[in-house]
C-alpha cells in the first residue's frame, strides 16, 4: 500500500500495532499522529505516538481500539511483576491513551486476556478477590 492509499483509508489517530524495528519485536500499541508520506527512496512511512520519525507501513497493523488497548495492557502486565487486580489495571489505564477507561473496562480486558490464555487467574477464596498474572514466563520455558 502506498502513502496515498493509506491516507485515503486511515485518518490520523487510527489505532495500530507498530513494529518500530522488526516484526519479531513486541508490538507497540499506539495511534498514528501524521498522515503517511513517501521517503526519497520510495518507502511509505507514518509517524505514531511514542516513536520519533516514521515507521514503514509494512511494519504497521491497523487494529480496533479494543485490541490495541488490550495489547497495551498485556505489555504492561508482562513488564511488571506481581499480581494484577482490576484496580491495578484501571490505575495503569490512567497513564495510557485510554485514560478514561474505568473499572468495568479493566475487568473485561483482564477476563478477555485470561480467556485467550495470556493470563492466569488467581481466586482468593478467603477474601473473594481475583487477581491475574502473566503466562509469558510459562511460554518462554516451553
Amino acid at each position: 500500500m502506498n502513502a496515498d492509499e493509506w491516507n485515503a483509508r486511515y485518518p490520523v489517530g487510527t489505532f495500530v500495532l507498530a513494529y518500530p524495528m522488526t516484526r519479531d519485536d513486541a508490538p507497540l500499541p499506539t495511534r498514528t499522529r501524521t498522515p503517511a508520506w513517501t521517503l526519497g527512496h520510495g518507502e511509505p512511512v507514518v509517524s505514531v505516538e511514542g516513536e520519533a520519525g516514521g515507521i514503514c507501513l509494512s511494519h504497521v497493523d491497523v487494529v480496533d481500539e479494543q485490541t490495541s488497548r488490550r495489547t497495551w495492557l498485556l505489555a504492561e502486565i508482562r513488564s511488571s511483576r506481581g499480581q494484577w487486580s482490576t484496580l491495578r489495571a484501571e490505575s495503569a489505564y490512567r497513564k495510557s491513551p485510554w485514560s478514561t477507561s474505568g473499572r468495568n473496562t479493566a475487568r473485561k480486558d483482564l477476563r478477555a486476556l485470561a480467556a485467550r490464555g495470556e493470563l492466569t487467574v488467581w481466586d482468593d477464596q478467603t477474601t473473594g478477590r481475583r487477581a491475574y498474572t502473566s503466562n509469558s514466563t510459562l511460554r518462554r520455558a516451553a
